[in-house]
């Protein structure tokens, strides 16, 4: 599949995104509020850094659903879990980035985190289907 992939790939962009943050990148204006302008306070950095490490494994377990990644070993039951709670949770991040009062930050993280949650919603039905006919058509036992 197709799509992990490309969600991961986002996933780990704005984990990128979040680290120039905790790092000084002068981009308080687009992200949390848009309520800094130039560099994050250290609470603001705090706040990017804990982000930048929830993102890193939201990719990892994205890519653990088509099995890969660092999780890959995990059992798929748990895998599952922790990526429709992902799912949730790039679900918030539609409602959070739209009730910014940063017209600036709504326009570029609510496409953002819109396709972050179709990719892996899609990925968890993707992951559902036979890989081909004759896994459909097996019978149990």
């Amino acid at each position: 599949m197709r799509e992990p992939k490309i969600a991961a790939g986002l996933l780990l962009g704005v984990c990128a995104f979040q680290v120039a943050l905790v790092l000084g990148a002068p981009w308080g204006a687009i992200t949390q509020g848009g309520f800094d302008d130039g560099a994050l306070e250290a609470t603001g950095r705090f706040t990017a850094g804990f982000s930048a490490v929830l993102l890193f494994l939201m990719s990892q377990v994205i890519l653990a659903v088509d099995g890969t990644g660092i999780f890959k070993g995990v059992p798929k039951r748990v895998i599952r879990v922790f990526a429709w709670i992902s799912t949730a949770y790039a679900a918030l991040g539609i409602l959070a980035n739209l009730a910014s009062p940063s017209l600036l930050e709504k326009l570029i993280w609510v496409p953002v985190t819109v396709a972050m949650f179709v990719l892996q919603l899609r990925t968890l039905q993707l992951s559902k289907k036979p890989k081909n006919r004759s896994d459909s058509a097996r019978a149990p036992g």
